[in-house]
């Protein structure tokens, strides 16, 4: 299990789940950190260092999405990602978008978006 390709289906496999989950945790409310017992999407979404596209869909979640959220988002994006879709449309508690622009920055290998 110390092999680095284990290590690294795992946090592959560690990434799916985190990008499958993320809708439901946000509607539900869950504490998406690993601090405190909660469900460590931000983590397992940026460990996952061999994904190169992410597509998020948060359309119709009304007040459910809002700032805090897209921080979430933002700060657990892999820094190699090359295609990234994330949609917010129908996101009403989503007040400000300056967090996202302050994360692309440092996504370097991003060519489409």
């Amino acid at each position: 299990s110390d092999h680095p390709n284990y290590s690294a289906v795992n946090r592959g496999l560690a990434g799916i789940f985190a990008v499958a989950a993320w809708r439901a945790a946000v509607a539900r409310g869950t504490d998406l950190s690993d601090n405190s017992g909660g469900l460590p999407l931000r983590r397992a979404l940026g460990e996952d260092t061999n994904r190169r596209d992410l597509v998020l869909d948060f359309t119709g979640m009304g007040k459910s999405f809002g700032d805090g959220d897209l921080e979430n988002v933002c700060r657990s994006l892999p820094g190699q990602l090359t295609t990234l879709s994330l949609s917010f449309e129908g996101c009403h508690g989503l007040t400000s978008v300056a967090e996202f622009g302050q994360c692309l920055g440092r996504l370097g290998a991003l060519t489409s978006l």
